[in-house]
C-alpha cells in the first residue's frame, strides 16, 4: 500500500472514531453567513466531511503526480534501451568493418608473403643450380687433371 493511501485511511479511520465518539455536537446545528446568505448546518460535520475531501484530494493528486513521474521514467527508460540498441547496432557495425579491413590486410600480407616465398625459392634454386655446376666442373677438372678456367677461380 502505498503512503498516501496509508496516511488517507488513518486520517479517515481517526475522523470516524472522533465522529462516533462527538455524533451529538457534530449533528448539532449552527449558523453559518457565507457572504450571500446565512445557512444552518451541522457545522462540525461539514467540518469534518471539509476535512476528509481535502485529504481525498490531497491523495488523488499525489497519485496522479505519481503516476505521471512513473509515466516519465517509462519514456526515459524506453528511450535509453532504444540509444542502447542504437550503440549497439553502431559497434556491431565499426566491429565489421574492422574485422573485413583486418581480413584485406592480411590476404595482402599472405600474398606478399608468397610472392617472398617464390622470389627465395628461385633465388635458391639458382644458387643451388651454381653450386651444382660449381662442382661438376670443379670435379671434371680434377678427374681430367686440367686447369681450372680463369673465370670459375
Amino acid at each position: 500500500m502505498r503512503t498516501t493511501t496509508a496516511l488517507l485511511v488513518i486520517v479517515v479511520v481517526i475522523m470516524a472514531v472522533f465522529a462516533i465518539a462527538n455524533l451529538d455536537r457534530l449533528l448539532y446545528p449552527m449558523t453559518i453567513s457565507l457572504l450571500v446568505g446565512n445557512y444552518t448546518v451541522p457545522a462540525l460535520l461539514t467540518f469534518i466531511l471539509a476535512i476528509l475531501g481535502a485529504a481525498a484530494a490531497f491523495a488523488l493528486i499525489t497519485t496522479l503526480v505519481s503516476a505521471r513521474a512513473s509515466s516519465r521514467q517509462a519514456a526515459y527508460l524506453k528511450r535509453i534501451d532504444e540509444l542502447r540498441q542504437s550503440l549497439d547496432k553502431g559497434e556491431s557495425a565499426r566491429f565489421d568493418t574492422l574485422t573485413r579491413v583486418l581480413e584485406e590486410h592480411v590476404a595482402r600480407l599472405e600474398a606478399r608473403i608468397e610472392a617472398m616465398t617464390a622470389n627465395v625459392n628461385t633465388r635458391i634454386d639458382r644458387v643451388r643450380d651454381e653450386l651444382a655446376a660449381d662442382i661438376a666442373q670443379a670435379e671434371h677438372t680434377i678427374i681430367t687433371g686440367g686447369d681450372i678456367p680463369p673465370n670459375r677461380r
